[in-house]
C-alpha cells in the first residue's frame, strides 16, 4: 500500500511551470472558480502536491464536478467524509479496532485492501485551496496522524473527500 502520490513528489514550482498557473493566486480563488480555470484534474493534482503527508489525497465526492460546481446549487464545501484504506492482510488490526477510533460510516473490502469510510466530526470548510490545505496540514492531517500510531497502523492511504454543503 504505502505508495505516494506521484503528484506528491513533483515540486510545487515544476506544477506552475508544467501547468502555466501561478499558485498564489489559484489558492485563494473560489474553488469553482479554480476549477473552470485549470479544470479538476489539475486543480486535484495540485492540491495533492501540497499535501504534507504522502499518504494523504484529495478527491471530489460527487460526479460531474465541473457541472456541479458552476452550478452553485449549495451553499458551500467541507470536508466531512474519508476514505482510510489499509492492505490486506491486516494482521492485528480488527475492524472492532479501527471503529473504536475512527467514526466508521462504511466497509468495503476488495482481493487486496479494506477501505473505512470515516466522518472526523464536524468537516472544515474547503471553499478554497488554502481552506483545505490548511485544514488537512495542520488540522486533520495531524489528526489522522495520531489516530492511526494509536492503532499502530503504518501502511495506509487516506483520502479527504471534497464535499457539498446545502
Amino acid at each position: 500500500m504505502n505508495k505516494q502520490n506521484n503528484v506528491n513528489s513533483a515540486p510545487q514550482s515544476n506544477w506552475a511551470v508544467l501547468n502555466g498557473t501561478d499558485p498564489s493566486h489559484i489558492e485563494t480563488t473560489y474553488l469553482p472558480d479554480a476549477v473552470q480555470q485549470i479544470g479538476e484534474h489539475n486543480l486535484v493534482e495540485f492540491i495533492n502536491s501540497r499535501l504534507n503527508n504522502p499518504r494523504f489525497m484529495v478527491k471530489f465526492e460527487f460526479e460531474n464536478v465541473t457541472r456541479t460546481l458552476l452550478n452553485e446549487e449549495f451553499s458551500g464545501l467541507a470536508l466531512f467524509h474519508h476514505e482510510l484504506t489499509v492492505p490486506k492482510p491486516t494482521g492485528f488490526l480488527t475492524k472492532e479496532a479501527v471503529q473504536s477510533v475512527f467514526d466508521v460510516i462504511d466497509i468495503c473490502e476488495d482481493e487486496t485492501s479494506i477501505t473505512y469510510m470515516v466522518y472526523l466530526h464536524e468537516g472544515p470548510y474547503a471553499n478554497t485551496i488554502a481552506e483545505i490545505l490548511g485544514n488537512i496540514n495542520t488540522i486533520l492531517g495531524p489528526l489522522v496522524e495520531a489516530l492511526t500510531k494509536q492503532l499502530e497502523i503504518n501502511d495506509y492511504q487516506l483520502t479527504f473527500d471534497i464535499s457539498l454543503t446545502y
